[in-house]
C-alpha cells in the first residue's frame, strides 16, 4: 500500500478516536446533567411536599381547636343545665324539709 493512503487511514482514525473521545464526553456531560436536574426536582418536590403537610397540619390544628371549642361550649351548657336543675331540686328539698320540721313541731 501507499504510504499516503496508510496515513489518511490512520488521520482517518485518529478522526474517529477524537469523534468518539467527544461523543463520550458529550454523553458524560448529559448524564451529569439529568443527574443534577433529578437533584434539583427531587429537592423541589421535597420542598412542596413539606410545605403541603406543613398546610394540612395547620389546617387540622384549627379543626382541632375549633371541636375543641364547641365540645367546651356543650359541655358548659351541660354543667349549666345540670346546676340549674341542682339548684331548682335544691330549693324544693329544703322546702320539704321545712315542711316536715313545721308539720312535726305542731
Amino acid at each position: 500500500m501507499d504510504t499516503k493512503v496508510i496515513q489518511q487511514i490512520f488521520d482517518i482514525e485518529k478522526q474517529a478516536a477524537a469523534i468518539r473521545d467527544q461523543a463520550e464526553q458529550s454523553a458524560m456531560r448529559l448524564i451529569e446533567n439529568a443527574q443534577q436536574e433529578a437533584k434539583t426536582i427531587v429537592e423541589m418536590e421535597r420542598a412542596k411536599a413539606i410545605q403541603e403537610a406543613e398546610g394540612l397540619l395547620a389546617k387540622a390544628r384549627v379543626q382541632a381547636e375549633s371541636e375543641r371549642r364547641d365540645i367546651l361550649q356543650q359541655a358548659e351548657r351541660e354543667i349549666e343545665q345540670m346546676e340549674a336543675l341542682a339548684k331548682k331540686n335544691f330549693d324544693r328539698a329544703v322546702h320539704f324539709v321545712l315542711e316536715q320540721i313545721a308539720v312535726g313541731g305542731k
